[in-house]
């Protein structure tokens, strides 16, 4: 496995924030009402427990290195903005992760931070009544698009 010392500080804080960054927006990206958004925070503390346990190794040290550092990323961007940022961080922490981990580490890594949007988006039902809205799918095409980038 790809040990942490192959990242620089920066390179590893890009990549232990993307799946933060990922459930953040997930959780904004449609408006779920109060109900909801504690759907959805539980989701992320499961998304996070389970990568803890993930069947890859690369994964769970990314997330075990995730919840040591606690939430970091809390801002007042608006959801669009937090899309884009989270998308943007998604494209630059893939990059490092294909640049110095092995092709299953960043294929594991990118699935898993899809599987973060598709969890955190099935949560809660939206004012519609989905468990998926538009923007939700749309946003999980977006990461995975970013994953492959």
């Amino acid at each position: 496995m790809t040990e942490q010392s192959a990242f620089s500080p920066d390179e590893l804080d890009q990549i232990v924030r993307a799946p933060r960054k990922i459930a953040r927006a997930t959780a904004l990206v449609d408006d779920q009402g109060l109900i909801g958004v504690f759907q959805e925070l539980t989701a992320v503390a499961k998304v996070f427990i389970d990568g803890a346990q993930h069947g890859h190794e690369f994964v769970r040290m990314v997330s075990n290195t995730a919840d040591s550092e606690g939430g970091g990323d809390e801002t007042d961007d608006s959801a669009a903005q937090e899309v884009a940022d989270a998308l943007a961080l998604t494209r630059a922490a893939m990059a490092i992760v294909r640049a110095k981990a092995t092709e299953d580490e960043a294929h594991a890594y990118g699935a898993w931070l899809v599987d973060i949007a598709t969890r955190v988006s099935e949560a809660a039902k939206n004012s519609d009544g989905e468990r998926v809205g538009h923007a939700e799918r749309h946003f999980i095409e977006q990461v995975t698009e970013a994953t492959r980038a």
